[in-house]
């Protein structure tokens, strides 16, 4: 899976206008069209699809709350679902 990713990283240079052009490659792989997510990971960003996104978010949350909450520590049991 990391060579998946990192191998289709690209390094991008914003425009005169603050725009990133996403390489067709990139674009087609993740589906993007005209409604996206800019999403922040640490010292990183992802781009996804809006629906892509909703629908995956939705399965992380689903799943979360199926978590056996004793394994959890005390940070993790206090952020909400």
């Amino acid at each position: 899976i990391r060579r998946l990713m990192i191998g289709h990283a690209h390094d991008v240079e914003m425009d005169g206008a603050g725009r990133v052009l996403v390489p067709p490659l990139l674009r087609d792989l993740a589906q993007l069209d005209k409604d996206v997510m800019l999403i922040g990971q640490g010292e990183r960003l992802e781009i996804w699809s809006e629906r892509t996104w909703s629908e995956q978010r939705q399965l992380w949350r689903d799943k979360a709350a199926r978590l056996d909450s004793t394994q959890l520590s005390d940070e993790l049991k206090s952020l909400k679902f």
